[in-house]
């Protein structure tokens, strides 16, 4: 078992991998249960790294990482958990000096681009999610219809950002009830009137 737990690391690599490819392929999670695993991960990932810091191996590959997965993973719980364990390992390593260089080469390079960061990272808050398929969180809410196996709405990712169109063909994976959710987005349009098209072709309810 403490084999197992000292490999921890690679075992968090995996799994961030996997969500990053769900998250490109534009599946979704919803449900009480989802949420409850999500949550319950955050607090065990943070109980091993606390307790068995000395005997986790590939903590500075994996700190070194860090700011890859911070920016390209949409996921608010696994956002929120890269955030706890880039300060956890700093806490608890500040006298290891790979992790004391690279925590400042970070806050100098942040302070040099600050103007950017705040934008990168304003962003960033506005387009992450709880459930998966990222272009849901740039949806306004007053033109998303469904319509039987479609979802429709426009979107854009701000000011700077021009007007967008959704068609979503929803596929679910497994439903039960609100415990659990699993699915898969498939655009099958992206202009305004294949909106218009599915909006005045199908039964669509707002």
């Amino acid at each position: 078992m403490k084999k197992l737990i000292g490999y921890y690391y690679v075992f968090l690599e995996i799994i961030l991998f996997i969500f990053l490819c769900f998250e490109i392929n534009s599946f979704y999670f919803k449900g009480i249960l989802y949420h409850f695993i999500m949550i319950s991960f955050i607090f065990l990932s943070l109980f091993i790294i606390i307790k068995y810091n000395k005997t986790v191996k590939f903590k500075k590959i994996f700190y070194g990482s860090l700011i890859f997965y911070l920016v390209l993973i949409y996921n608010t719980y696994l956002f929120i958990l890269l955030i706890l364990i880039f300060f956890t390992i700093l806490i608890l390593n500040y006298k290891n000096k790979f992790i004391c260089y690279y925590f400042v080469g970070v806050s100098f390079v942040s302070y040099l681009f600050l103007p950017i960061i705040i934008f990168f990272v304003m962003f960033k808050f506005s387009s992450i999610g709880f459930n998966g398929n990222n272009i849901r969180n740039y949806m306004y809410e007053d033109t998303y219809y469904r319509c039987g196996i479609y979802e429709i709405f426009y979107y854009s990712s701000g000011a700077m950002d021009s007007m967008h169109f959704a068609v979503l063909e929803k596929h679910q994976y497994i439903k039960i009830g609100n415990i659990l959710e699993v699915g898969y987005d498939k655009q099958v349009g992206d202009t305004k009137e294949d909106y218009n098209n599915i909006k005045q072709n199908n039964k669509c309810r707002k």
